[in-house]
C-alpha cells in the first residue's frame, strides 16, 4: 500500500476526504487535494505463506506512479485497486492473479497484459489518455474483474470472465473457469450507447446509459441477480437491458457482493433485487426478488448514494443516512447486536434468533452528505 513512514502524514495535518471505497479487506480514500490513502490489505491468496501486501492498520498515503498525480476517484476490489486521475489516466495495483472461490486461478483485473502482481500503482497503458483518445471518468472493481467508463461513454472491462461478468460474449466454448481478459477490452454490445455509470459485483456487472437505461450481465444466481428473469444460474455473456426499468430514468447502480443489485432513479428512489438471505434488499423480509422492486421504506427520501455489500447496505441522502441488512457484526448499527458499531437503532429480528434490520432505518445521528470540503 505504501511505506509505513508515510502513515504519520495523516496525523500531522487534517486531511479532507472527497470520496472513499471499500472491499472485504481493504479501504481507500481520496483527499480533496487528490492524494490516495489506504488501510487494510488485499485478500491474501489461499495457502500463501509470504504476503506480497502487508496489512496496514492505519491509513497511509499511496505512492508509486500516483506521486504528483491528482486522483479523482478510487475503486476497491477483492484483491486489487483502481484509481483514476483528473486528466483521465487509469492506475491499478494489487494481485494480478488469484484463486477463484469456485476453484482454479484467474486474473487480468489489473489490465497490464499479464497476471503479475503490482505492488504499487501503475499506469494502465492501454487506456493512457496521452497515447489514446480514451479518458477514464469512472471505474468499478469486482471480485476479480474491473470496469472502466470513458468520457465518450465507452465501457471497458478486463479480468475474470468465467461467469460472463466482463460482458464479452461466450467465446469459442462458452465461459469456463480460467477464461479472462488481460487488457481493457471495449464491451462491444454497448458500443452504440453512451455509458455513464457502472458497477462490478462478484460474478455480475451492471451499467447505466445517458438515457437512464440499465444493463446487466454475468451469472443469474437462482435466476434473481440480473433482474432479467433469467433461468437459475444462467450465464448471460453480454449486456442485456433490464426492461423492468422502462419508463424509469436510472441515475446509478450498485452491484452488491455475490448476488444483490441496487439502482437509484433520477428522483432518488431506490430499487433492489437478487438474493436476500440477510434481508439486505430492504423489503422487510428475506425473500429473493427476481425483478427490480422499489424499497418502500425509503419512499419520499431522495437518495443520492448507495453502497452495498454481501449482507447489508447503506443509503445516503442530503438529510441523513439509512442502513439495513445483517447486524451480525454491528455493521448496521443495531441496538444489542455484536460489534462496536452500534448507533442505537432498534433490533428487528427475522426468524429465530435473527438480528437483521429488515427495513431501512435512519441513523439517529445527524449524518449528512458533504458536497465540498469544510
Amino acid at each position: 500500500l505504501s511505506s509505513s513512514s508515510a502513515a504519520s502524514d495523516v496525523y500531522k495535518r487534517q486531511v479532507c476526504i472527497r470520496s472513499v471505497a471499500a472491499s472485504t479487506h481493504l479501504s481507500l480514500a481520496v483527499s480533496w487535494s487528490g492524494a490516495v490513502y489506504a488501510w487494510g490489505q488485499f485478500a491474501p491468496k489461499p495457502r500463501e505463506t509470504c504476503f506480497a501486501f502487508p496489512q496496514q492498520l492505519i491509513p497511509v498515503r499511496v505512492g508509486g506512479e500516483l506521486r504528483g498525480v491528482r486522483v479523482r476517484g478510487v475503486a476497491a476490489g477483492h484483491a486489487h485497486a483502481l484509481a483514476w486521475s483528473e486528466d483521465g489516466a487509469l492506475f491499478s495495483w494489487g494481485y494480478g492473479s488469484h484463486e477463484h472461490t469456485a476453484g482454479g486461478t484467474t486474473g487480468g483485473m489489473l489490465g497490464h497484459g499479464d497476471m503479475r502482481d503490482v505492488l504499487v500503482p501503475k499506469l494502465v497503458c492501454a487506456l493512457d489518455p496521452r497515447a489514446t483518445h480514451h479518458r477514464v471518468v469512472h471505474c468499478a472493481a469486482g471480485e476479480l474483474h474491473s470496469l472502466a467508463v470513458t468520457a465518450s461513454g465507452a465501457l471497458f472491462s478486463f479480468g475474470d470472465h468465467a461467469f460472463g461478468q466482463c460482458g464479452h460474449g461466450p467465446g469459442g466454448f462458452g465461459p469456463v473457469l480460467g477464461q479472462h481478459f488481460l487488457l481493457p477490452t471495449r464491451v462491444a454490445a454497448l458500443a452504440q450507447l453512451r455509458v455513464t455509470n457502472a458497477s462490478a459485483g462478484d460474478r455480475h456487472s451492471m451499467c447505466v446509459t445517458d438515457e437512464g437505461a440499465v444493463f446487466s450481465w454475468g451469472t443469474a444466481w437462482s435466476g434473481a441477480t440480473l433482474g432479467l428473469l433469467a433461468r437459475a444460474n444462467e450465464v448471460v455473456h453480454s449486456p442485456r437491458r433490464i426492461v423492468a426499468f422502462d419508463g424509469i430514468r436510472v441515475r446509478s447502480v450498485s452491484a452488491g457482493a455475490w448476488a444483490q443489485s441496487f439502482a437509484i432513479s433520477a428522483e432518488g428512489e431506490v430499487y433492489s433485487w437478487g438474493l436476500n438471505n440477510y434481508a439486505a434488499l430492504g423489503h422487510g423480509d428475506d425473500d429473493k426478488r427476481c425483478l427490480p422492486t422499489r424499497v418502500e421504506a425509503l419512499r419520499g427520501v431522495r437518495v443520492r448514494h448507495l453502497a452495498a455489500s454481501l449482507s447489508h447496505a447503506i443509503a445516503v441522502a442530503y438529510d441523513g443516512a439509512w442502513c439495513w441488512g445483517s447486524g451480525a457484526h454491528g455493521m448496521v448499527g443495531l441496538e444489542g447486536s455484536p460489534g462496536d458499531a452500534c448507533v442505537g437503532l432498534v433490533r428487528e429480528g427475522l426468524g429465530s434468533g435473527g438480528i437483521e434490520q429488515a427495513r431501512p432505518r435512519r441513523y439517529p445521528q445527524q449524518l449528512r452528505l458533504s458536497c465540498a470540503p469544510a
